[in-house]
């Protein structure tokens, strides 16, 4: 009788077991008190549509009553519009924003009364230009929440001490900055970083184009202001603990003895500039971001004169690279598309 108690007790012990993780999910996802509201608006099919990545309430502000007049909520969705700031925010030097949709940091305030999110930007101009401040709090938690570690700028000393070394101390005068737009992971550990920087040192400026890949690669076009990229971006090779710009990593590349190396050293680099929405798509005439038939047609027009184009298209349309705009062009992306 006892063994039979025994193993009574021990199932119901085990049941509870798995009773109680499910409870407390439920539990959580109730804490949650405008998750609701935050999905009608941003995830649901009427609101933007994205995909929710991760959604937390840190703080709850309340009336007299005891009621919530507003909430500190910290949201990512899968809505991606790359912008790069190097700027201070209310005593936050902020190196990378405007990754996270809703809010431009990731942070911003839920109005209960109005029902309403709000980005921290858009809290800090109203009570910049009104007597009576909102939310006023919510940078107070925006610098405790808000951490340098979030930008991923982990080899920015690395890239502080390349630049010394290269250009010396002018270059991290007014404008400098730097930024890790994507890490690419061999097995778990990173091999490289495609990074953006800027130097503080002045250059002249003079436009340039560099393509990674072929057909569906990408042109990147841009000039060397952005120093000491002429593109703007550089790849940061880990394990050689060396930065390239991207110019260096082509075969049509503007320093052509500069490296050896290629874009094909770096596996996912292209994926990762179509990701970002880096560059234009190379052949890619009518901008719908791939290379069909309808390219091909299109720059046959061009061809034959029937229609024109500015100095960029020709850069982004010239797949051969032989300064033209031409058949040859057309009649690559047709063989291209027959190989598929």
């Amino acid at each position: 009788m006892k063994k039979l108690l025994a193993i009574i007790l021990t199932v119901v012990l085990l049941s509870c077991a798995f009773i109680i993780p499910v409870s407390a999910v439920d539990d959580a996802e109730n804490d949650l008190l405008y998750l609701d509201s935050f999905k009608k608006l941003f995830v649901s099919e009427e609101g933007m549509g994205a995909e929710l990545l991760f959604y937390e309430e840190l703080y709850y502000s309340k009336d007299n009553n005891g009621d919530v007049e507003w909430a500190f909520i910290h949201a990512q969705v899968n809505m991606f519009c790359p912008e790069i700031v190097d700027r201070d925010f209310h005593g936050v030097h902020v190196q990378q924003a405007n990754i996270y949709v809703p809010f431009e940091f990731g942070y911003g305030v839920y109005d209960v009364k109005e029902d309403r999110f709000y980005d921290l930007t858009t809290v800090s101009y109203y009570n910049q230009t009104h007597d009576t401040p909102k939310y006023e709090y919510a940078f107070d938690l925006f610098k405790s929440y808000y951490k340098p570690e979030n930008t991923g700028n982990r080899y920015e000393d690395s890239f502080v001490n390349w630049s010394l070394s290269k250009y010396g101390e002018d270059c991290l005068d007014d404008g400098y900055s730097y930024n890790e737009l994507y890490t690419h992971y061999d097995g778990e550990q990173p091999d490289w970083v495609l990074c953006q920087a800027r130097h503080g040192i002045w250059t002249s400026p003079m436009i340039t184009w560099l393509r990674i890949g072929g057909i569906g690669g990408r042109t990147v076009i841009n000039n060397n202001w952005d120093h000491p990229f002429m593109s703007g971006y550089g790849v940061y090779d880990v394990n050689a603990d060396k930065f390239y710009g991207l110019e260096e990593l082509t075969e049509d590349r503007v320093m052509p003895s500069k490296t050896d190396l290629s874009a094909d050293n770096y596996d996912g680099l292209t994926e990762a500039l179509a990701e970002l929405n880096i560059g234009y798509v190379t052949g890619d005439a009518n901008k719908d971001n791939k290379v069909d038939i309808l390219d091909s047609a299109f720059i046959q027009k061009i061809a034959a004169g029937k229609a024109s184009i500015d100095y960029n298209d020709k850069i982004v349309l010239d797949v051969n690279r032989d300064n033209t705009v031409d058949i040859l062009d057309s009649t690559i992306i047709q063989m291209a598309l027959v190989a598929e």
